[in-house]
């Protein structure tokens, strides 16, 4: 049965309240009521995808190459805004509140850039070099409080270090054994920071989080004995919700961390769900929203009740069946998503790539819009693709199509397709 069967049983209204500490309530502008763009407004672009940052307070930031300069892109007074950040190249970003620190290098030196995104046209608040590592020899993730700093370093073995703000070292490096190529998550808060990964390999892969104290000292405790498969995470006010998928065990489960990286909500399956999604994305929001992909391929989005451990509502999103990745960003009204595929080919004159791309606008009250074709199927030479991303402001919505892959270049093109309802 599909999961859009199975997660009918779950019906209520969606939710509107403030977001979360990490990704703050929206102001009263952003409490604007959108309606489509039809036909949507569409300008070529030149930019290359470095991240996509996702949704910081009231808009949704991504990082290119724009001119040749790592560049934070985003939407002001509906148009695209690129502003340098003053690194050759990208190890890490963090984000607390409206504060955004990218951590890169720079004449083959180390720097922390700190912005505050809290306006249209961002500019740097703060930036810094990094000149000890310690027993770091690279950044692959960072966190910061008014207290402390937390990097890692990710190779055969995962490598933590705790410093306070004047860059001495806070007790004896901890070394994790993982072969996961994805850096563990950070978040640091005051005097305390933890982190959330994966560690072992094979029938041992676990979720654990890793705590660090100011006072040099660590604890370690293992989330669940699931063999993980794929996890993400959300900060909602002080916590910290954490969703994964099992290699053992149908379902989609999670817990929930207080704001030291401690079990307060320990495993549970979430209700409604009884086949593994083939992919999931939690969006950031309080309650936060979850795009699902179901067995048989269609989206879905729902409303995770973190205290019932439950689906409150779904809506179905208009994708193709195809896509395989998502990326959301939750409106007032509604979730504006950007679904679709890359596949990268090896033949015998090199690689090429193909791609594809939809967007969607889920309401939250009326009936879902039509999808909008961003990207037909196209396709390239070299290592490369193409990817679609919502940029948001107060009152204004696009979709951004941009070239990624090493060995793409500069080109794009951003499609407006909301604004404000007359």
């Amino acid at each position: 049965m599909k999961l859009v069967a199975l997660m009918f049983a779950f019906a209520a209204c969606w939710s509107s309240s403030p977001a979360s500490s990490s990704h703050p309530a929206t102001t009263t502008a952003a409490k604007i009521h959108t309606c489509a763009i039809e036909p949507p407004i569409r300008t070529p672009q030149q930019l290359l995808l470095v991240d996509w940052l996702g949704r910081i307070g009231d808009r949704s930031w991504l990082l290119a190459r724009h001119e040749q300069q790592l560049s934070l892109v985003g939407l002001a007074g509906a148009q695209l805004y690129a502003v340098p950040v003053g690194l050759e190249t990208l190890r890490a970003s963090y984000v607390a509140g409206t504060r955004l620190s990218l951590v890169g290098t720079r004449d083959a030196r180390t720097y922390v850039v700190a912005f505050d995104v809290d306006a249209p046209r961002p500019r740097p608040t703060d930036a810094r070099e990094l000149a000890d590592l310690g027993p770091l020899s690279a950044i692959d993730g960072y966190a910061v409080s008014s207290d402390l700093e937390l990097l890692v370093e990710r190779g055969h073995k995962v490598s933590f270090q705790l410093f306070d703000r004047a860059h001495r070292r806070l007790g004896p490096e901890v070394v994790i054994n993982s072969s996961e190529p994805r850096a563990p998550s950070l978040r640091c808060s005051g005097d305390r920071c933890f982190a959330i990964g994966v560690e072992g390999d094979a029938q041992l892969r676990r979720l654990y989080a890793q705590r660090f104290y100011a006072d040099g000292h660590t604890e370690h405790q293992v989330l669940a004995e699931d063999r993980v498969h794929a996890y993400e995470h959300v900060t909602v006010h002080d916590r910290t919700v954490v969703v994964w998928t099992s290699y053992d065990t149908p379902g989609l489960f999670m817990a929930v961390l207080d704001a030291t990286g401690k079990l307060i909500s320990r495993r549970a399956a979430i209700r409604g769900i009884d086949a593994t999604p083939a992919a999931f994305e939690l969006l950031p929001a309080s309650p936060p929203r979850i795009a699902l992909r179901d067995p048989d391929g269609e989206w879905v989005i729902a409303t995770l009740d973190v205290s019932g451990e439950q689906l409150d509502e779904i809506r179905i999103a208009p994708l193709p069946d195809e896509a395989t990745t998502f990326a959301g960003v939750v409106l007032p009204d509604g979730v504006l998503g950007a679904a679709g595929w890359t596949r990268g080919y090896y033949t015998a004159i090199g690689h090429t790539w193909k791609a594809q791309a939809s967007a969607t606008f889920v309401p939250t009250t009326r009936e879902t819009e039509p999808p909008i074709e961003v990207l037909p199927v196209t396709g390239g030479e070299g290592r490369g693709g193409m990817g679609a991303f919502p940029l948001v402001e107060p009152g204004h919505a696009a979709i951004l199509v941009v070239p990624t892959g090493f060995e793409s270049s500069e080109g794009g093109e951003l499609w407006l397709v909301r604004k404000p309802c007359p």
